[in-house]
């Protein structure tokens, strides 16, 4: 008698794994890890940059607001001149515009004299020493101000603005790229614009600021421009005095 032909056997149901098994599903495993990794990373990235942006945009158009209010209570003279637009427009120094205005009794400094300031708009680099560089608005009223008028002008006074000077000065807007003010062709207006860039972007920039190409790439990504033409008021023939409140 012939035995008939033996059949293979099938796994039984507690049968486990073998290690090439095993090997393959870690092994997918593995690569559904890293695609999420790199998902949740660059979407990190993306809120970070766009609240760096959204920052940077906020603060550069909250810094052209005061300037803007500031310059429609301007008080103007051509004797002597109270209106000063000084420096360059590079990136070290920009540039400084400088005025006086007249404040409402509200906005005043307790006990000071009159309704004259002197105020001044300029960018610098961060006391921190960090390279950043920030708008600052320099603000200053009172005795050093009526001190200045007799000595026949203000223009000695606009030139102590620092921001280091933390009793005079405030930061307005941080990682600024450019700040340009410049008088229309009427000299009745003035157009003032600021540029500024994201946090992150900033620092990279200020790491490296050799690197041209990169951060010309970096700039033109992220830049974030703001201008405005302002009209200013009528220029008096006389010396600015200050008035009692």
């Amino acid at each position: 008698m012939t035995r008939p032909p033996r059949s293979t056997p099938l796994r039984s149901g507690n049968q486990g794994f073998t290690l090439l098994e095993l090997l393959v599903s870690m092994a997918i495993l593995a690569v559904i890890v890293v695609l999420l990794l790199v998902i949740t990373t660059g979407t990190s990235q993306h809120v970070r940059d766009s609240t760096r942006r959204r920052d940077a945009s906020r603060e550069a158009r909250a810094g052209l607001e005061f300037l803007t209010e500031d310059l429609h209570s301007a008080v103007l003279t051509t004797n002597p001149p109270t209106l000063v637009i000084s420096g360059g427009t590079n990136q070290e120094t920009g540039q400084q515009l400088s005025f006086l205005v007249s404040e409402s009794p509200e906005k005043r400094a307790p006990g000071s004299v009159g309704d004259l300031a002197a105020v001044s708009y300029f960018v610098s680099k961060a006391p921190d020493n960090s390279g950043a560089l920030n708008l600052y608005r320099f603000h200053l009223a009172g005795n050093q101000l009526n001190e200045a008028f007799e000595k026949g002008g203000v223009e000695n006074l606009y030139s102590t603005a620092s921001a280091t000077n933390k009793n005079t000065t405030e930061l307005l807007s941080r990682n600024i790229v450019k700040f340009e003010v410049r008088h229309l062709s009427d000299l009745s207006c003035l157009f003032v614009s600021i540029s500024a860039i994201g946090g992150d972007s900033a620092k990279i920039i200020i790491s490296d600021p050799k690197a041209g190409q990169r951060n010309a790439l970096l700039l033109r990504q992220g830049i974030q421009r703001y201008s405005t033409i302002i009209r200013l008021p009528p220029e008096r023939q006389f010396s600015p005095m200050l008035t009692t409140p």
